[in-house]
């Protein structure tokens, strides 16, 4: 086995993942217009810019490779316009996603989608029988 690397800043990780038991959240209630709001964010690909003195000189980044080449993501100020909780800003103002939590805008969209399916397909079905 390899040398561990330093923890990251997204908490626990792997089957265990972050607490998201009910038992310890309050003031629960459901994401509106979630479609709209994940409409509104782009998905880009880009490369990293691994000689940045932030990425570059960061001392708890254990694995510097993963800074380096062609990557997928997404951009931590498009993000903050539209869900601003998911955005952190460290000390020096550089901004970072949680994108665990991002999922959970996924899932809404998606059951957003569907409703708007189902009511179409209803609408559908009422036209191909009135016209039969």
């Amino acid at each position: 086995a390899g040398p561990t690397g330093a923890p990251g800043n997204q908490g626990a990780q792997g089957p265990t993942g972050p607490p998201s038991d009910m038992r310890l959240k309050d003031n629960i209630k459901k994401i509106d217009n979630v479609y709209s709001k994940t409409k509104s964010i782009e998905g880009v690909s880009f490369v990293w810019d691994h000689e940045h003195t932030k990425i570059k000189d960061d001392k708890s980044i254990a694995v510097q490779e993963a800074f380096k080449g062609p990557a997928i993501g997404l951009i931590a100020q498009q993000v903050e316009n539209v869900v601003p909780e998911l955005v952190f800003t460290d000390d020096d103002g550089f901004k970072s996603i949680e994108y665990g939590a991002m999922v959970s805008l996924g899932f809404g969209s998606i059951q957003e989608q569907q409703t708007h399916i189902n009511m179409m397909i209803e609408k559908l079905d009422y036209l191909l029988k009135v016209v039969e």
